[in-house]
């Protein structure tokens, strides 16, 4: 038998560090940390940009309306005066006035022959009659009708849909949508995380 190890060639990767080795820094944190940099860069110019429209845009959006309500409540009693002037006017015009109006002067009495004439039967139309007038008339809108000419009116529908409701109170499209981004971010930074 031999002094040999037969067991030396192989190599179970059990040696002793000689010297301690220093941890690496895991990657997932960096990124995760940029991931909510970015999240809270957004969060904040979100914040700065709300700040701009409620101090800025809407008291000038707001000054706009007003001035307009009250041109046109300017012009609503311009219209209101002037057709309360118009009336009183129409009303001196019909009252009479206090003044007489002279009477004409009487006309002497001519000597005019009367003619008597006979009584004649008029005719008496019952609901069943109809005149030549009338059937000429019916005739011609049914020629109208026919040849297209004759359009009937037709009475404007609103297509715009109604404003109202708990999807447009709350903004209910808009939740949905930060919602889907939300679950967005959280998928992403897993996947940072564990790569």
């Amino acid at each position: 038998m031999s002094d040999q190890n037969p067991f030396e060639d192989l190599d179970f990767g059990e040696e002793t560090p000689s010297e301690p080795q220093p941890q690496e820094e895991k990657p997932g944190n960096r990124n995760f940390m940029i991931a909510a940099g970015i999240i809270g860069g957004i969060f904040l110019l979100a914040l700065i940009l709300l700040a701009v429209v409620v101090f800025f845009v809407l008291p000038q959006r707001n000054a706009a309306l007003r001035e307009q309500q009250q041109a046109l409540l300017a012009a609503n009693t311009a219209t209101a005066f002037a057709a309360t002037e118009n009336a009183q006017q129409a009303l001196l015009l019909l009252t009479p006035s206090a003044t007489p109006i002279p009477s004409p002067t009487p006309v002497p009495p001519t000597n005019t022959p009367v003619i008597v004439q006979p009584p004649t039967a008029t005719p008496t139309l019952t609901p069943t009659s109809v005149s030549d007038a009338q059937k000429a008339t019916l005739a011609a809108q049914q020629t109208q009708l026919a040849e297209g000419k004759f359009t009937a009116t037709v009475l404007p529908t609103s297509t715009a849909l109604p404003t109202t409701g708990f999807a447009d109170e709350v903004g209910l499209p808009g939740m949905i949508g930060m919602g889907v981004a939300l679950v967005v971010i959280i998928l992403v930074a897993r996947r940072l995380r564990s790569s």
